[in-house]
């Protein structure tokens, strides 16, 4: 019997906004500025946001030393309890929703939490969304350089379409404009879900929970 991933997808809601603001500041630090999370999950009607979730986050005392314990006591002691001490935000992912498309603005993955399949499963639940929308395609662009990310966009039968020029602020770098074929057609859909049961295979039971509407 096959066990279930210890991250689970979901709708980003405002208490995961700290969080993904982390993730956003550290994978991002100098290419734009950060993402208003709260805004964008309460009023921008356009984007949806999925936040991979880790259940079992490391414990202060399981490898970590004497300061980190102390500083956890004091803030156990000062803060107001979070929603749920047991999660934390991993990573997430920015989708807007254009004509007849679904394009990735952001994605990202906690530093400590990365080589670990969760940028695969943002890709998943990405996909899962626009499908359940009813979306034609699945675009995003991608630094040319970053060879890991390309090799697991074509993975899910994104190509590069075209290069925008200086696409990056931080060093003036061309990204690659990548884009699936469509996704509602029978022979992308046995495809996509060949690579669901491999990733299954790799990491457990795939946990992805959607908006429960469409227009949510």
């Amino acid at each position: 019997m096959k066990t279930a991933t210890r991250y689970h997808l979901r709708p980003m809601i405002e208490a995961d906004a700290d969080g993904a603001g982390e993730i956003d500041r550290e994978a991002f630090p100098t290419t734009r500025p950060p993402i208003p999370f709260r805004y964008e999950i309460t009023s921008n009607r356009l984007a949806r946001y999925l936040v991979a979730v880790d259940r079992k986050p490391q414990q202060p005392g399981e490898n970590a030393g004497r300061l980190t314990r102390i500083i956890k006591d004091v803030r156990d002691l000062m803060a107001t309890p979070a929603i749920d001490d047991m999660e934390m935000v991993c990573g997430y992912v920015a989708i807007w929703l254009m004509v007849d498309q679904v394009h990735i603005s952001s994605i990202a993955v906690r530093e400590s939490h990365r080589r670990r399949g969760i940028g695969e499963l943002l890709i998943i639940g990405t996909i899962e969304l626009a499908h359940a929308l009813n979306e034609n395609t699945v675009t995003l662009e991608c630094r040319v350089s970053n060879y890991p990310a390309i090799a697991l966009y074509e993975k899910y039968g994104f190509s590069r379409k075209g290069v925008r020029p200086r696409y990056y602020s931080d060093n003036m770098e061309d990204a690659f404009i990548m884009s699936t074929e469509s996704i509602l057609t029978p022979e992308y859909r046995e495809f996509f879900e060949g690579r669901k049961r491999a990733y299954a295979e790799r990491h457990g039971e795939l946990e992805i929970e959607l908006p429960k509407s469409a227009s949510q």
